[in-house]
């Protein structure tokens, strides 16, 4: 027969696993009716529990390596990486851009943390098919920043 304590501790990891498996059925299903959201953005969260006005105090846009330009062979798989530090609990509201045309749209709710790094879900392929120069941009849309967000370049060639 199991001792309560160790049957206290698997139903607390089966509720941990549910709501992990809760959380992650919510976060691949939410999204506006029509609309081209990304269900499956790859995004962590991570930080400290904060509070206070809503705010993006910094983003940080890279290719690997902290690279802010790269070259690539035409088809050649190319993934942005963004570190957005941010104070507050809200929604966040942004659009991948390359060569100013949106790519993906992203739609999280931030709630505990202070970091959100994030790059374009798996299924959306960075064009790298058009030869010359690129730019990839995150555009924050919600909150509101009071800056010009980064702009990374890559140049496609045979």
């Amino acid at each position: 027969m199991k001792s309560s304590s160790s049957g206290k501790q698997e139903l607390s990891a089966w509720k941990l696993l549910f709501s992990g498996l809760l959380f992650s059925l919510l976060v691949t299903s939410c999204g506006t009716p029509g609309g081209n959201v990304s269900r499956a953005s790859h995004y962590q969260i991570t930080g400290a529990s904060n509070t206070g006005t809503y705010a993006i105090q910094r983003v940080q846009l890279d290719f690997a390596q902290g690279l802010n330009s790269t070259t690539v062979t035409k088809g050649q798989k190319l993934s942005p990486v963004a570190q957005i530090k941010f104070q507050g609990r809200g929604v966040f509201l942004a659009n991948w851009l390359v060569d100013d045309l949106v790519v993906e749209q992203v739609n999280i709710s931030l709630g505990h943390g202070s970091l959100l790094t994030l790059s374009p879900k798996s299924s959306t392929r960075v064009p790298t098919f058009v030869l010359g120069r690129h730019s990839i941009r995150l555009k924050i849309n919600r909150p509101e920043v009071g800056f010009r967000e980064p702009k990374l370049s890559y140049f496609v060639s045979n």
